[in-house]
């Protein structure tokens, strides 16, 4: 698997929204059975493609533009669908508000490196 850019980072939050909506379903009675368990070996086969992607994503957030910005907003509402809807709208709301701060902190990591190196 070598994704570039945004279709890297959009793997890794589809990868998460999934494993997140299967749980979120699974816990719905509030007990986790053997078989709703098992039914997460599907999400963890996909968890070397994951961890790759993770290494190259810092890098890829910093080159994220607004445009792309805004797929990925859009993508998570459309993807992710938890019982509760007042949770769901918050995560939403704060997904946008968690990708400018990675970026912002990614950045000022970049400049401080830089900065001591010289």
């Amino acid at each position: 698997m070598k994704k570039l850019g945004i279709e890297n980072i959009m793997f890794i939050i589809s990868f998460g929204l999934s494993f997140g909506n299967e749980l979120d379903q699974a816990l719905e009675d509030k007990s986790l059975s053997f078989g709703e368990a098992l039914g997460f070996l599907d999400n963890l086969n996909d968890i070397d493609d994951v961890i790759e992607a993770v290494k190259r994503a810092p890098a890829e957030f910093l080159d994220l533009d607004a445009q792309e910005k805004e797929q990925i907003q859009a993508m998570v509402k459309k993807d992710f669908d938890i019982a509760n809807d007042m949770v769901e709208e918050a995560i939403e709301e704060s997904f946008g508000f968690a990708l400018s701060t990675f970026r912002y902190v990614m950045r000022m990591r970049k400049i401080f490196a830089s900065k001591n190196a010289a």
